[in-house]
């Protein structure tokens, strides 16, 4: 089932945000990804439509 996400949602969200970044930057420093997180989980997510998938 796909669904909206929810503020609950977004931890884990940044998680994979956060993970992917490290995969498709190698030439940012991870430091910066990792302090990114936060903006990522707190702001991004809160001003975007984001979806998931659950099984």
């Amino acid at each position: 089932m796909i669904r909206q996400a929810t503020p609950t949602d977004f931890p884990e969200l940044a998680d994979i945000f956060h993970d992917a970044s490290l995969a498709a930057y190698p030439f940012i420093e991870p430091t910066f990804i990792a302090y990114d997180r936060g903006r990522v989980r707190d702001l991004n997510l809160a001003l975007s439509e984001s979806f998931v998938f659950e099984q």
